[in-house]
């Protein structure tokens, strides 16, 4: 599961998750079978080179996918790296401080960065890359990518405050998914074979705790012909993300369904899939209609959240957590072939996937001036985040994001103040909240990308709802 490092020379893939001698579903040493009957490439050679020494002490080449891609697991869990350190995000890379442009938000906001121990100053790589972020039980498990100043990378899922809990090592041979995401127990890894042609690759995962990946979907593996994949986890199915969607078994590797628009749905594409559990949701749309649409095994696929095909209003970014479900609508347009609206707002409901209930108990929290239509939510304990712009946007480019109490609308816009205070610390996509913080993906000219945390209880007073 690993990254293409943007603007930097470093590529890094690979992949993190289950064993298949972890899984009790799967005999020890089997693969998963991607058969013919799954629209896949061409199958794993029978022959391959010499497996090569390992990098790491007590790291294993993953040769179930392809050797010269270069990707290594450990044997053990002492062979791990360290857990996950903090430190203020008025700290850079190597101690440098930032200038007086600062950090935006409010005055006693407290603020940290992933600290890059490993990084090197005046040198590429050494960056973190932030791709998700999971809360469960009170934990905050995150998926990212250390990339070191070799060039070579770990990619980890670790509790941002505990231990590291599986980790994969890739000498940077193959490309990675933007996509890759790490929850509820799962993580799935869509590897690029080569950058020739990015509709081609497989898929390694598994478990939070195994320590060696899963092949799912072989070197060669191509679904569509015309369009790219990626992956989306639930707690006992992942879905294969393309023309069709296809859902399928983590425990077996079996295809479960086929997600294509149903005859009510022929002019709305599907994308855009996130899993609560194992129940599928995702917004359906085009430039004129939208929709929440909803699959679960049992009741196949059905619709949430409908505008009623008026084409004045719409719906976009629904996200849930299980407890509260969160979107954004917009209403009052005169250009049916754009999705800019008059007015934006935030709505919500509590977690129901009876269609009339949610009809019956939604509310509006609050407008949002100029939305991040399309941008999605992070969900948890009563919160919402979206990254944000400003109503009257500025030359260089303003923008951050807002956190939402979803009980009365209260909210706390963080925004870059200045063009040098944006190049210094740019917060941007909010990532996962827990209780205590708001996980970002955050940018500086100093570290490239960075993964940054807030403290909720250090924002202040923040804006009434309106």
């Amino acid at each position: 599961m690993v990254a293409a490092a943007v603007g930097m020379s470093v590529v890094w893939a690979g992949g993190c998750g289950g064993s298949v001698g972890d899984d009790p579903a799967i005999a020890d040493g089997a693969a998963v079978d991607a058969g013919a009957d799954r629209g896949r490439g061409s199958t794993q050679p029978e022959w391959q080179p010499d497996e090569p020494p390992s990098p790491l002490e007590g790291w294993k080449l993953l040769s179930e996918y392809d050797v010269s891609c270069g990707f290594y697991y450990a044997t053990e869990r002492r062979y791990l790296p360290p857990p996950v350190a903090w430190e203020p995000c008025s700290v850079l890379t190597d101690a440098v401080s930032l200038t007086d442009a600062g950090v935006s938000g409010p005055p006693g906001m407290v603020c940290e960065r992933m600290a890059t121990p490993w990084a090197a100053s005046g040198q590429q790589g050494g960056a973190v890359f932030p791709t998700s972020v999971y809360v469960e039980d009170a934990r905050a498990y995150l998926l990212f990518d250390r990339v070191l100043p070799t060039g070579a990378a770990y990619t980890m899922v670790a509790e941002a405050d505990g231990p590291v809990h599986t980790a994969l090592y890739a000498n940077g041979k193959c490309l990675p998914n933007p996509f890759d995401e790490a929850a509820f127990g799962h993580v799935l890894l869509r590897v690029h074979d080569s950058s020739d042609d990015m509709k081609v690759g497989g898929a390694v995962g598994g478990t939070f705790d195994s320590l060696k990946p899963r092949v799912y979907f072989p070197k060669g593996h191509q679904p569509n012909p015309v369009f790219s994949h990626h992956y989306k986890p639930g707690r006992s199915l992942f879905i294969e993300a393309t023309i069709p969607g296809r859902v399928y078994s983590f425990a077996t590797g079996e295809l479960v369904a086929t997600i294509s628009p149903t005859s009510e749905d022929q002019d709305l594409p599907y994308s855009r899939y996130h899993f609560q559990e194992d129940t599928l949701y995702w917004v359906a749309a085009t430039a004129r209609h939208s929709a929440v649409k909803i699959w679960t095994k049992e009741r196949g696929i059905f619709t949430l959240l409908d505008d009623g095909r008026d084409v004045t209003r719409g719906v976009e970014s629904f996200t849930t957590d299980g407890v509260d479900m969160v979107w954004l609508e917009g209403r009052g347009r005169t250009n049916f072939n754009s999705l800019v609206f008059d007015v934006y707002e935030h709505w919500t409901a509590k977690f129901s996937l009876d269609p009339a209930t949610v009809a019956a108990t939604k509310r509006r929290v609050r407008s949002e001036p100029r939305a991040a239509w399309g941008r999605p939510y992070a969900v948890g304990c009563g919160y919402a985040a979206i990254q944000s712009f400003p109503e009257i946007p500025s030359g260089w480019g303003q923008s951050g994001f807002r956190l939402i109490r979803l009980s009365d609308g209260r909210s706390w816009p963080i925004l870059d103040d200045s063009e040098a205070q944006q190049g210094e610390l740019h917060f941007a996509e909010p990532l996962g909240i827990s209780c205590e913080h708001v996980y970002l993906h955050a940018w500086s000219s100093y570290a490239n990308v960075e993964a940054v945390r807030i403290r909720i209880d250090s924002l202040g007073e923040g804006v009434a709802a309106d």
